[in-house]
């Protein structure tokens, strides 16, 4: 796989990564699209950098579509109609995100005006959380978020839940 990502850096196609998840909550965290996103990204960058090539640059190479980004909640909030932004304001205030991860869910909620729920036991933080506490991995990844899809963006879910059952 390194060697088709590094041909096509070189010829700077781009990538699309219609899952952003990075692992999946299986034994090992085994990796997802959207790890691939960001190893594509990384060979873009330093493909080009001695041409100018930013970090900033090379993500334009890669379209993520989904949690955390912005579209997906876009649709999912709109009316279906031409409400104006009023009643987006108010879908907004009545969401919610539930989810597991912190750079997917709880980052895209964040993003996207939306309050969070985050299920900490369950999913791919279960183990980190039972080990080091809730406040402890949510201090670590806004400790790494320049590097994850906050971007740099401090990110605190307001809800949280042990488990997700009905």
């Amino acid at each position: 796989m390194e060697r088709a990502m590094a041909c096509a850096a070189r010829d700077k196609l781009p990538m699309l990564v219609c899952n952003p998840d990075k692992v999946r909550p299986d034994e090992g965290l085994p990796p997802m699209p959207g790890a691939i996103g960001d190893a594509y990204e990384r060979f873009v960058w330093t493909t080009h950098c001695n041409q100018g090539m930013t970090e900033e640059m090379a993500r334009e190479f890669v379209k993520r579509v989904g949690k955390p980004f912005g579209e997906v909640y876009d649709i999912a909030l709109s009316s279906g109609g031409d409400d104006g932004d009023d009643e987006n304001k108010k879908m907004r205030e009545r969401a919610i995100m539930i989810g597991d991860a912190l750079e997917t869910d709880v980052v895209g909620s964040a993003a996207a005006g939306v309050d969070a729920l985050w299920v900490r036991h369950d999913g791919i933080h279960g183990k980190d959380v039972i080990e080091r506490g809730h406040v402890g991995v949510l201090e670590e990844f806004n400790g790494n978020r320049e590097f994850t899809y906050a971007y740099g963006r401090e990110v605190v879910p307001r809800y949280l839940a042990d488990h997700f059952r009905w």
